[in-house]
């Protein structure tokens, strides 16, 4: 009982504290913003009539709303607000995948462990090796393939409240119907008992794929709809990062599901396949636009990256260079529309991803190079490429990248693009350049006056609302190619040249 009333005194107490640091902060003044513009390159009327729309918070307790005009005859508005329960943000966002191994246990990219042989991802080889072992520990190599002709595979969507219907036959069926050969693939499987009596309990078993010239990973991608995912892959060496045909069943799939309230319902029995991929790319992302029945898929070749469009019909069917057949509507039919090579992009740095917005197609990797592609009643093409400037060098403080790749935002108006991202993962300086198809026109940095608050160490003041990848102060709960940025937008209010 005392416990309990020690709980309450103490959340109560950090309640008032937050009120009393509310109450400071807005005695202080700080309830008001100041932006300070500083142009770094290029002609400021190039971003004019561009507004700026910025989110705060501090403590998930105090939030500010900014917007910035720029140019001549703007100016700044801010609102301030206050919530006595504290606001935290997380992802609602699915990711799919296939993974070897059963439905008890898979290899999740390169390792696996269990404390059982049978529930090792690959049981055979585990019940195999530990039948032969001598000693406390043991370890071996062993080919795959003399125990698999094929990878077992699991399917799995990552996110809330995912449920699956008869999902041990799909195991089988999935196995089967991907049929990833193992080829020439090692494993180095280690063992460990208790003790080393013959029949004593195994106390560690691990299992390591053998990387060599001749070993491959899974590149690929997924997109969420209303009625079901689109899924692709490609196997690719893990040396050249090239792609390899072993034979597998690759291209791009579909599977229906229904939603659940937050949540899917979904039978990977009725995965199908739906088209193939173009031959020797491999696969960097996947990006669905439902209202414009368009699926965009980015890859890499030789010759460098490519956006390939394809049209949807009503069915959610694709069949690669299909002309509609006679007495079917265009509205029907689906084909692969057109292929956009992406620019000189990533020469230092891998993708990291592809975002629909309004007006184009915006593509981003690590090292802030970016392509932009431009759609037009249904038509695509390369309107520019070039490279977000540095904010925090190549790896940032403390080994972290700059923010643009994973959190941006941008406005196309058909004359110019503007993108713009936090300088930082730590405070509320915004980066923002403006271009237009033959390059940039403009670059300014925009200081935000409550990074200057005082009595807070970086990072642990105020910043951005919502949940930033790498950000103090957020939820933790993205996977890869996650990206929500509900702290920066822009505007258009003027007409660009």
């Amino acid at each position: 009982m005392k416990k309990s009333l020690y709980l309450v005194l103490l959340l109560a107490g950090l309640s008032f504290l937050s009120l009393l640091v509310a109450v400071g902060i807005i005695r202080g003044g700080s309830s008001r913003v100041a932006i300070t513009q500083e142009i770094v390159a290029g002609d400021q009327k190039a971003a004019a009539g561009i507004t700026l729309s910025l989110a705060s918070h501090l403590n998930g307790r105090l939030f500010w709303n900014t917007e910035y005009t720029i140019g001549d005859g703007g100016g700044i508005q801010s609102e301030f607000t206050f919530s006595s329960s504290r606001v935290s943000w997380g992802w609602e966002q699915w990711e799919a995948g296939i993974y070897i191994g059963t439905n008890s246990n898979v290899f999740d990219k390169k390792t696996s462990m269990a404390q059982t042989a049978s529930g090792f991802a690959l049981p055979k080889i585990s019940a195999d090796v530990v039948g032969r072992m001598e000693g406390m520990e043991y370890v071996e190599t062993v080919r795959i393939g003399d125990y698999y002709e094929k990878y077992p595979l699991v399917f799995r969507v990552w996110g809330s409240s995912v449920q699956y219907d008869s999902y041990s036959k799909a195991v089988g069926y999935l196995t089967n119907f991907f049929h990833i050969p193992t080829s020439q693939d090692r494993m180095e499987v280690y063992v460990k008992k208790y003790s080393d009596d013959k029949y004593a309990q195994i106390r560690y078993l691990r299992g390591t794929k053998v990387y060599d010239s001749q070993s491959v990973e899974i590149a690929d991608a997924s997109t969420f709809g209303q009625d079901g995912l689109y899924y692709a892959y490609t196997l690719v060496n893990t040396e050249t990062g090239e792609c390899v045909d072993r034979g597998q069943n690759t291209g791009i799939f579909y599977c229906p599901y229904q939603r659940e309230g937050f949540g899917l319902r979904l039978d990977l029995n009725e995965m199908k396949k739906v088209c193939d991929l173009p031959e020797g790319m491999v696969l960097l992302a996947l990006a669905l636009d439902e209202e414009e029945n368009f699926l965009y898929l980015a890859l890499e070749g030789k010759e460098g990256g490519s956006l390939f469009v394809y049209q949807l019909g009503k069915n959610n069917v694709l069949e690669e260079d299909r002309m509609p057949e006679e007495g079917m509507g265009w509205e029907e039919g689906i084909i692969l529309r057109e292929e956009i090579a992406l620019g000189e992009m990533g020469e230092t740095g891998s993708f990291c991803q592809m975002a629909v917005v309004d007006g184009g197609i915006l593509l981003t990797w690590n090292d802030n190079s970016f392509s932009f592609v431009a759609r037009k009643e249904g038509q695509h093409r390369l309107w520019c490429f070039g490279r977000f400037p540095e904010t925090m060098g190549e790896y940032g403080s403390e080994g972290m990248k700059n923010p643009f790749p994973r959190e941006n935002t941008c406005l196309f108006d058909g004359n110019r693009l503007v993108l713009a991202a936090f300088e930082n993962w730590e405070d509320m300086t915004v980066r923002l350049v403006v271009h237009n198809e033959k390059g940039q026109l403009y670059d300014g940095r925009y200081q935000n006056s409550q990074d200057t608050e005082p009595g807070f160490a970086p990072g642990e003041g105020i910043v951005p609302q919502g949940a930033r990848i790498w950000a103090p102060n957020s939820a933790w709960s993205m996977k890869k190619g996650d990206a929500i940025v509900t702290a920066l937008k822009l505007e258009g209010k003027g007409a660009g040249n």
